[in-house]
């Protein structure tokens, strides 16, 4: 838990911060993009595809590979994200995680 905000007798736990690791977000930018084929365009940008707190960015080990179009696909709803459930999208994201996650190991 992170320290107590507020004044007097009002006071709440400040939300932990995020786990920040500029060599992890390094490697996933060499990494292809996750949807490759031949619509991909544009540079890899880092996806942050895990949990949000608090209105907070998720943490950087949680980032996918996306080209630009299909990252601004995937915040539109466009595409093949459009017609996914909730549930759907839910274990998309985990198994695009998951998969980064042990790209970056095998890379090492």
């Amino acid at each position: 838990m992170g320290r107590k905000v507020g004044t007097g007798a009002l006071t709440f736990p400040r939300p932990a911060r995020r786990m920040h690791d500029k060599a992890y977000l390094a490697k996933v930018h060499d990494l292809p993009c996750y949807l490759s084929g031949a619509d991909c365009a544009g540079p890899i940008e880092a996806d942050h595809m895990g949990e949000r707190l608090s209105g907070r960015k998720a943490d950087d080990t949680t980032v996918v590979p996306l080209c630009k179009l299909h990252h601004a696909q995937r915040h539109h709803g466009a595409r093949i994200f459009r017609t996914m459930t909730k549930l759907e999208m839910r274990a998309w994201k985990q198994r695009a995680i998951a998969d980064t996650q042990r790209r970056i190991r095998e890379a090492a």
